[in-house]
This record gives C-alpha cells, sequence and structure tokens, in this order.
C-alpha cells in the first residue's frame, strides 16, 4: 500500500482503499500502514478501511482488526471498516468481529463519512 492509496477526505477522514484480496500474508502490512496513518500528525480522527475493491479476506486478517482497533481508540482514532461484498462479510461475522464490535462497520465509504461528525 502507497501513500497514493490513501485519500484525505478532510475533516480528520482518511480513506485507505485495498484492492486486492486481504489475508494473512498481507495483513500485517495493512495494519502497519493504517497505524502509520493514525500516528501521521494530521490531525487523523477517522480512518475507514476500504474494501471494495476486496473480494476475499481470511479469519486471521478479520482478527488482525481487534487489536489495530485497540490501539487506534487509544490514540484517539476510529476505525471504520466498509466493505459492500458477501464474502469478505461472511468472513467477518464468523470470526464474531461484527458482534464483539471490534470496529464499525458500514457499506459503503459515503455511509462511514457522517460517522465522524458529532
Amino acid at each position: 500500500i502507497t501513500p497514493a492509496d490513501a485519500e484525505d477526505l478532510g475533516e480528520g477522514v482518511v480513506v485507505m482503499r485495498l484492492d486486492s484480496p486481504l489475508f494473512w500474508p498481507n495483513s500485517q502490512g495493512v495494519s502497519d500502514r493504517v497505524r502509520d496513518l493514525a500516528e501521521s500528525g494530521e490531525g487523523v480522527r477517522t480512518i475507514v478501511l476500504d474494501l471494495a475493491g476486496t473480494t476475499e479476506l481470511d479469519a486471521t486478517s478479520a482478527e488482525m482488526l481487534r487489536p489495530l482497533r485497540r490501539q487506534l481508540d487509544a490514540q484517539g482514532v476510529r476505525l471504520v471498516v466498509s466493505c459492500p461484498h458477501p464474502s469478505p462479510e461472511a468472513t467477518l461475522r464468523g470470526a464474531g468481529v461484527l458482534e464483539d464490535g471490534a470496529f464499525e462497520y458500514v457499506r459503503s465509504v459515503n455511509d462511514a463519512l457522517p460517522i465522524n461528525r458529532g
């Protein structure tokens, strides 16, 4: 993931779009990139991990979201996962991360934007 893959929408919202499957070999790199964005010192308040280009996700990657969310929460940064595809959503549900509130989940980036207001 390169800096060009992260889009700043202003008002502290950054969208990071992933255009490949999210599997255990690349999950740490994705997690590191999200942490880097949060620690950038640019006033980031919300990071939307946009999985619209991801049709596959494994359980290891789903589990990676729990500690990532805890770390971001400690920094005062929200993690929102956006995914319109049924297969990754099923994996997230199967891992229990949707039900236990491991992160905020929406179906589109547009749905994520109001979360930052308030």
